[in-house]
């Protein structure tokens, strides 16, 4: 069992009450305005079992989306969705029918249009949710796709200066070695303070390397 994510609560307490409202003029019609103990009662009853209902449809919701997470499953995830209504929102709906009417709660007794007006409230929620569950779903799996695709293009241009680097400090070095000797040979100072020079160059590049990133400031000096 995963805890519901704060967006799947919201999905029942803010719905819920008009759910419930729904059922209970299914249930007693205009009784409601005149009745208090129908609210007293009914309240109370519709919302465990919905809350119930409401989990495993989340849990469900779960369990399609760590066994079909990619994008281009989605439509296999739509159609799957459906499977809620049988399962979960149809079998809640008529076990409270039954639960009504077998104690025969405040004088209930199943309507003719009780059955089909309750499974098609209960279809409606479930479309306009799942719906929703799965949209949120969809756009968090593109933010999670774009954030992997700019790590992607770090890692490349990263990969892309280290190789340059390796390439281009040799030639460098030799260059330098080159230089150096033909300053032994011309003007002995010349060398050494060319030889100190191009230690701090060095010595700057070691450092630069640990630290993987440089200022412009740095570079320029």
């Amino acid at each position: 069992m995963r805890k519901p994510t704060l967006f799947h609560k919201y999905t029942f307490w803010i719905p819920m009450p008009f759910m419930v409202f729904t059922l209970m003029y299914i249930f007693y019609g205009d009784r409601i305005w005149n009745e208090w103990q129908i609210w007293f009662v009914t309240f109370p009853i519709l919302y465990v079992i919905g809350y119930f209902s409401w989990f495993l449809h989340t849990q469900y919701d779960f369990y399609l989306h760590d066994r079909l997470p990619s994008l281009d499953q989605t439509g296999k995830r739509i159609v799957l969705h459906f499977g809620v209504n049988i399962f979960i929102m149809t079998p809640s709906i008529l076990l409270i029918l039954a639960l009504f009417n077998g104690f025969n709660i405040l004088d209930y007794s199943i309507g003719e249009n009780d059955i089909k007006y309750s499974l098609l409230m209960g279809l409606c929620v479930n479309l306009i949710f799942g719906t929703l569950w799965e949209v949120i779903y969809i756009i968090d799996k593109y933010k999670e796709s774009a954030s992997e695709i700019d790590v992607l293009e770090q890692l490349q241009l990263q990969q892309e200066f280290d190789g340059l680097k390796q390439k281009v400090n040799p030639h460098f070095l030799f260059n330098c070695f080159n230089t150096l000797s033909s300053l032994i040979t011309e003007d002995k100072d010349k060398a050494e303070n060319f030889l100190d020079e191009m230690s701090k160059v060095y010595r700057y590049l070691l450092r630069n390397n640990e630290d993987g990133m440089s200022t412009l400031e740095n570079e320029i000096k």
